[in-house]
């Protein structure tokens, strides 16, 4: 694989050939873009893959307190708990702490 440890050998052996040199430049840029492309699309996948989580998070969490309001409603109504934590997947304990 071509890194700059190579580059420096690659240099040091094409010395004072100028279609060397510049092929070596040239051979330089592409391994420092290809770096700085590398890194960038890892910080992207990062990123994004933090705000899918926290996107999932969110609708978990979302979906937890829809049901947890369904199930007051249901408390109101004096819907059997037993029922109630069917319908919600709510635990009973859960809805004990809603009365």
């Amino acid at each position: 694989m071509l890194n700059s440890e190579n580059l420096e050998e690659m240099k040091l052996i094409a010395k004072g050939d100028e279609n060397m040199e510049a092929a070596i430049e040239y051979a330089r840029e592409l391994v420092e873009e290809s770096t700085k492309n590398g890194v960038e699309r890892y910080l992207f996948n990062l990123k994004r893959e933090s705000y899918d989580k926290g996107e999932e998070k969110g609708m978990i969490q979302g979906e937890k307190n829809r049901n947890i309001e369904i199930a007051k409603s249901m408390l109101r109504k004096e819907i059997p708990i037993n029922d109630i934590s069917e319908i919600t997947g709510l635990t009973i304990k859960e809805i004990d702490r809603l009365k």
